[in-house]
């Protein structure tokens, strides 16, 4: 089976309707799934420009009501908000979706808002995409960020206490590493990085560092190593299967295997095939190192070269995330 920790599913959907592309879970995304043997996509409500607290809430709601719309089209595929529904099915064949809140700016400054995005299916929290929002500061795509060191806001530091209660996993990709540090002291529950690779290897804010990898691992949570090219490597002709491997590597020689899982950020179908990707004046290569799902084979017979077990080679196509999901939804 394979899992991944992040697709920006609703804003393709949402993009595609106002086209008047429907149908695009039944028709482009399950014959896909169905045939790559996918059974896991963490589908994030992804907001690109800034606006209003409550225009941002508008357009969130938007991606979960086009979400829901497809869904009541599409066989094989099921919106999943605990462990006992993701077990049901993948008993019955089916695709599970996890709804998941990439970064709080539809929240504004009531925390209590978290209560009515839990109540649509959302659990997993996203404290800031890489901007600075009202709950704290977003990592950069660039080393020693000015705000890296930054913690939460008073307000991000209440959402991770709600998020506790509640039972909302927290993300920490695209937060910086004061922030991590807060989520680390605050959260309750085991939180996770649906799609981010190792400092170490590629320096930049937006990335893991070694601290925040132990942390998450201490916390028992899981990290997603991501597909897309910048993040990987610093040109797009080092930005390969074998570097992508590389960032296994490293999180595996710091904690074990059982931490990874896949959160490969498919981009190129949603940014219309552009290459380069440019915010607050950093210019990063934009390309998924694996093109779609049906790569999964070719990135786990890098990892078999490199002497990881089978057991390795399914928890981090699929097995680690499910279970991580699984055990800590309910």
């Amino acid at each position: 089976m394979i899992a991944d920790a992040h697709l920006d599913l609703g804003l393709d959907l949402v993009n595609c309707h106002r086209k008047g592309q429907h149908h695009v879970l039944k028709e482009y995304y399950m014959p896909r799934w169905q045939a790559q043997g996918v059974g896991l996509i963490v589908a994030a409500i992804y907001l690109s420009t800034e606006q209003s607290d409550e225009a941002y809430r508008q357009a969130a709601w938007a991606q979960i009501d086009a979400l829901e719309q497809e869904l009541r089209d599409t066989e094989g595929v099921v919106l999943c908000a605990n462990g006992s529904q993701l077990e049901k099915a993948r008993r019955e064949g089916k695709t599970a979706l996890i709804l998941s809140l990439e970064g709080a700016e539809p929240i504004g400054e009531d925390p209590g808002m978290l209560d009515e995005f839990y109540a649509r299916g959302v659990r997993l929290l996203g404290i800031c995409w890489s901007r600075e929002n009202k709950a704290g500061f977003g990592g950069r795509y660039d080393p020693n960020g000015e705000t890296d060191l930054f913690g939460l806001k008073p307000m991000g530091k209440e959402l991770v206490r709600r998020a506790g209660k509640l039972g909302v996993l927290v993300d920490v990709s695209h937060l910086n590493e004061g922030g991590c540090r807060d989520v680390e002291q605050l959260s309750e529950l085991p939180f996770f990085a649906s799609h981010s690779n190792t400092r170490a290897l590629r320096p930049m804010d937006r990335n893991l560092s070694d601290d925040t990898i132990d942390a998450i691992a201490a916390s028992g949570g899981m990290i997603g190593i991501n597909g897309y090219s910048g993040l990987v490597a610093a040109t797009p002709e080092t930005a390969t299967i074998a570097a992508l491997a590389d960032h296994a590597d490293y999180i595996r020689n710091r904690v074990e295997a059982s931490c990874i899982g896949l959160g490969l950020d498919l981009m190129e179908r949603i940014s219309g095939g552009d290459d380069t990707f440019t915010y607050c004046g950093v210019t990063v290569n934009a390309l998924d190192i694996l093109h779609d799902h049906s790569a999964v084979p070719a990135f786990l017979a890098e990892l078999e070269k490199r002497g990881y077990n089978k057991q390795e080679r399914d928890g981090i196509a699929g097995e680690n995330w499910f279970t991580f999901f699984k055990k800590w939804l309910k």
